[in-house]
């Protein structure tokens, strides 16, 4: 009776330090690799790319502070945007960012990280977009998917347009615009201003439209509540303290 006791008694012990290691584990966290400023790593990886205090870009920064404030640590997992809720329905990571919050038995974060579409356009060519209706008779070059996501008004306006292209690769669509083949570029802020940074134009003079709407943001989905909740607390102290905003600044400042 006796060793029986003792034996469920060491049960319960190994099971309780079982449970304090995994939750002393890092938090895994997929992101879509090569999405810069928002994620920088890209394939292939190196040992840096995997390390969170590093700079990894704006969203692997926001999840690690936010859970820094928390107490804990973060991994940084990279796949694709296809393969994320897979992976985390199996639980194989314990986060995924970015995700539409249509997934059952998942708890989602908003407010982690926002884009802002902007029309980009040359100061220098006299012109002046202050409507969306001011792309007329203008080469326009945009993100891929602009017409479905930005709406009638948009799609109305880019009708009378000398030429409409869309493209997935928003590096090249910088470059495009940089080297003067189209007038106008339809895109994040964000991603305009690293590209730009990034090819030595930082300081020339463009003009930023913001009238596309407001700002969009994001989610992060968790299979645990307990750990989004976590996640949450923390991504209000780092956005109450200024750390956020000095994250957003670090990349595109």
């Amino acid at each position: 009776m006796i060793s029986r006791v003792l034996s469920g008694l060491i049960a319960i012990v190994f099971l309780a330090v079982g449970s304090v290691a995994m939750a002393g584990e890092p938090i895994s966290i997929a992101f879509k690799p090569g999405k810069e400023p928002y994620v920088l790593p890209k394939s292939p990886f190196t040992d840096a790319d995997y390390i969170p205090t590093n700079a990894l870009g704006i969203e692997p920064e926001i999840c690690y502070q936010a859970f820094k404030a928390v107490g804990k640590e973060i991994k940084p997992v990279y796949m694709n945007y296809n393969r994320m809720p897979t992976e985390l329905v199996a639980k194989n990571i314990d986060a995924a960012t970015q995700l539409v919050p249509d997934l059952e038995d998942v708890t989602y974060v908003g407010g982690y990280v926002h884009l802002h579409d902007h029309v980009i356009y040359s100061l220098s060519n006299d012109q002046e977009i202050k409507t969306i209706a001011d792309v007329a008779g203008l080469r326009v070059l945009a993100f891929q998917q602009a017409s479905k996501f930005l709406g009638p008004e948009y799609n109305a306006a880019i009708a009378t347009a000398k030429s409409y292209r869309e493209i997935d690769d928003q590096e090249k669509q910088v470059q495009i615009f940089l080297a003067g083949r189209t007038d106008v570029v339809v895109l994040d802020i964000g991603i305009f201003k690293h590209w730009s940074k990034v090819y030595g134009e930082p300081d020339k003079e463009y003009g930023y439209a913001s009238i596309l709407g407001d700002r969009f943001f994001f989610s992060v989905g968790f299979t645990d509540p307990d750990l989004a909740a976590e996640f949450e607390k923390g991504l209000n102290i780092i956005k109450e303290n200024g750390t956020y905003d000095k994250i957003y600044a670090k990349y595109l400042d």
